[in-house]
């Protein structure tokens, strides 16, 4: 049996919080609702900004990374329970485009881009597809600073299969002793 049901692994956000890097940063996770998109926010950090006080664009991707990380997780995670199986996904590429300067704190929305009903089909059918999330990345004075376009490799899995690959890796999401 799972450790973790898809719905908790949900609620932790797919355990992104724990990621050292994330944790270095000091990156939020919540949601307005239980059922409701991620608001992943990287918060302004004197550390972490040029001198003039704007973030530099590593930053703006980084957040839009996270951002779409976690939204791809939500789009998979319902489509993968409803047929039993577990997701791993994989990032296959990344293209980003700074828009603006970023002042103070950042927020990636998300959205599933192209076609996601073909994309739920071959999950069903094949148990893998391709998935692309687009992340708008705004400062804190919600101006667009940067836009991302994350295309994600997603293979479905049942538990016995995801069992031995986790024996292989310490500390899978849901999987860790």
């Amino acid at each position: 049996m799972w450790q973790l049901s898809m719905d908790e692994l949900r609620a932790r956000f797919y355990d992104f919080p724990s990621i050292p890097l994330h944790v270095h940063l000091g990156i939020t996770f919540e949601r307005e609702t239980a059922d409701g998109p991620a608001i992943c926010t990287l918060p302004a950090s004197p550390d972490f900004t040029w001198p003039d006080g704007h973030q530099s664009h590593a930053a703006i991707y980084t957040i839009g990374e996270v951002s779409g990380g976690v939204a791809v997780s939500d789009f998979v995670v319902p489509h993968a329970a409803a047929i039993g199986m577990r997701p791993v996904i994989l990032t296959k590429k990344a293209t980003f485009a700074p828009l603006a300067r970023a002042r103070g704190s950042m927020t990636g929305e998300c959205e599933v881009v192209g076609d996601h009903e073909a994309a739920v089909a071959r999950m069903k059918k094949r148990f893998k597809a391709d998935v692309d999330i687009g992340v708008t990345v705004y400062d804190e004075d919600r101006l667009a600073v940067g836009r991302c376009v994350l295309s994600y490799y997603v293979r479905l899995m049942d538990e016995e299969r995801l069992q031995k690959m986790a024996a292989l890796s310490t500390g899978m999401a849901g999987w860790s002793s």
